[in-house]
C-alpha cells in the first residue's frame, strides 16, 4: 500500500433496513481484495436479500477490488437478491464509472 489508508474489512451492525453491512477502508487492491468477498460470505452473500457495503472510507480500488465486487453482484443477483455499494468516495465512484460498473452495481448515496 502507498500513502493512503490501511485496509480493513469488517461485518457491521445491520443498517436501518436490517440488512447486513460490511465496511471497508483504506485502498482496496491485490493483496486484500478476496477478503472483502470472504466477510461478505461471513455476513450472508447469497443468503440474505440484501448485503451493504460501505465503501465510505475507501480510498483506492484497483481492478482486482472491482473484480470481487462484480463478483459479489453477480452472486447475489443469482440468489435473486441486492448487493449495495454505500456512499463510495468520489474518487471510487469515478473509478466505478469509468469501467461502466455504475450501470451494472446499484450505489446509494
Amino acid at each position: 500500500m502507498s500513502q493512503g489508508r490501511k485496509f480493513s474489512v469488517v461485518a457491521g451492525s445491520a443498517d436501518a433496513h436490517g440488512r447486513p453491512t460490511v465496511i471497508v477502508a483504506g485502498e482496496v487492491d491485490l493483496s486484500n481484495a478476496a477478503e472483502v468477498t470472504a466477510c461478505l460470505e461471513r455476513v450472508g452473500l447469497e443468503r440474505e436479500p440484501a448485503v451493504v457495503v460501505d465503501m465510505s472510507s475507501v480510498v483506492f480500488i484497483d481492478s482486482s477490488g472491482l473484480h470481487e465486487l462484480y463478483r459479489a453482484h453477480a452472486r447475489q443477483e443469482a440468489a435473486g437478491s441486492t448487493l449495495i455499494l454505500r456512499s463510495p468516495s468520489p474518487r471510487v465512484l469515478r473509478v466505478i464509472e469509468l469501467t461502466n460498473l455504475d450501470g451494472v452495481l446499484r450505489i446509494d448515496g
